[in-house]
């Protein structure tokens, strides 16, 4: 009966390592497709802004909860500086034309309006 015992001991404190073994690289890759994806957030915020400049629209209706990925990030525009804020880090593109500074949260809708040289920003 003792061996049945120390064998089951054993083979929950081999498990148990095996597990902490496993968890250390996954944890790591998940943070990686994290920091990937908020890159691709970023870039595409600037080639949204990019493309918005090239067309012949003059006012274009952006609501953060369709640009940000979640209320605990925000977006600021600051020249020709697309940063994704929240988290553990800061996510930065360019783009290029320039914005005045202006700082997007999840709840705001704003409207971007093309005028000279820059692109100006009003919340509704």
């Amino acid at each position: 009966m003792m061996e049945f015992t120390l064998s089951r001991v054993a083979l929950i404190a081999c498990g148990a390592i095996l597990l902490a073994a496993v968890i250390v690289p996954v944890n790591g890759i998940y943070d990686s497709m994290e920091e990937e994806n908020m890159t691709e957030v970023s870039d595409s915020i600037a080639s949204m802004l990019d493309s918005f400049w090239d067309s012949e629209t003059d006012t274009m209706h952006l609501r953060g909860w369709d640009i940000l990925p979640s209320a605990d990030y925000g977006l600021v525009l600051d020249g020709h500086k697309v940063i994704i804020t929240g988290g553990e880090k800061d996510y930065l593109s360019l783009t290029e034309h320039s914005t005045g500074y202006f700082e997007l949260t999840y709840n705001d809708i704003v409207d971007i309006v093309r005028e000279n040289d820059s692109l100006t920003i009003t919340i509704q």
